[in-house]
């Protein structure tokens, strides 16, 4: 076989073995749909550790008291709606998300129309109509690695905040202390942002400051950030995908309240937090002071999206 021929065959071979290459080319795989009953299924243990966040997941957030335009309003599900959508998520180390609140709000018509009826200037009284307010914001560099703060959704500003916090979750350290030591210090991070608040709503003020004072009554003999978990694990039902899912919970409190959270290693979300301190002194016009920071501050994830 001479050289020239010895090369055409080379040349054949080498492109044949390329077409072989392209023709087994793996295609890109698509990701199955997550399969809800299945997580049904499974145990509350089993079905906390298979809610998995990833980029687009969503969860529903519904808070006991908003504000709107510089006013308090009830946190009624059927006016509001806050929605929290993640950019990213790397479980045990950071998360950005952006979040939208949709509320229905009176309208000023009506507001006109009611004050008019009640002067007596008309004679029928005005049904209720609503327009619709959207906020909307960012938050970066969520930290779930290495904090032990929290940051409230009644707080998250519009457009893009960072904070050295770990929003909504609790961070890795605080749930292995939780689970592995029962106890540990957990900062909800909300009085020096609720002070901003305060200076342009009085109720908010009123509110704010019954707590400090209940707080600074018992300083000096509780450890008001301290986080303890209580008993063993407990459930909770949450919606996954539209689907009530059972899942395993851990239940702590310090003196500003208690939260429920995610029994996931790699997604401790917190399902619920219920501001709710021990008072002193007159404890009805104390605990009627604080009802409005309760309900602010309060919040509970009414639904998750995978």
């Amino acid at each position: 076989m001479t050289s020239k021929v010895r090369r055409v065959f080379f040349i054949a071979g080498a492109m044949l073995l390329v077409g072989f290459g392209c023709s087994k080319a793996a295609s890109p795989q698509t990701e199955k749909p997550l399969d809800v009953s299945a997580i049904q299924r499974m145990s509350p243990k089993d079905a906390a550790r298979a809610i998995r966040f990833k980029q687009g997941s969503s969860f529903e957030i519904h808070q006991g008291a908003l504000l709107v335009q510089g006013q308090w309003v009830e946190g009624d599900p059927a006016l509001s709606q806050r929605v929290v959508t993640l950019n990213s998520f790397v479980p045990n180390r950071t998360a950005e998300t952006q979040w939208t609140l949709q509320q229905k709000v009176l309208t000023d018509e009506y507001k006109k129309a009611l004050e008019d009826f009640q002067k007596g200037a008309t004679s029928t009284e005005p049904r209720p109509s609503y327009g619709l307010l959207v906020t909307a914001g960012s938050m970066k560099g969520i930290l779930l690695n290495d904090t032990h703060k929290l940051f409230f959704p009644v707080l998250w500003p519009e457009g893009e905040a960072a904070r050295s916090s770990s929003a909504v979750w609790v961070s890795e350290p605080v749930y292995q202390e939780l689970t592995r030591t029962r106890n540990s210090t957990v900062y909800l991070n909300f009085a020096d942002e609720l002070q901003l608040l305060a200076l342009g709503n009085a109720d908010v003020a009123t509110s704010l400051n019954v707590m400090l004072k209940q707080g600074d009554d018992v300083s000096a003999r509780v450890d008001l950030d301290l986080m303890k978990a209580e008993g063993d694990v407990g459930e909770a039902t949450i919606q996954v995908n539209g689907k009530e899912v059972k899942v395993q919970v851990i239940k702590a409190r310090n003196w500003y309240g208690e939260m429920t959270v995610l029994d996931n290693p790699e997604n401790p979300l917190i399902l619920k937090f219920i501001l709710n301190p021990p008072v002193s002194g007159d404890a009805a016009e104390a605990s009627k002071g604080m009802s409005l920071l309760k309900g602010l501050l309060s919040f509970e994830i009414t639904r998750i999206d995978l």
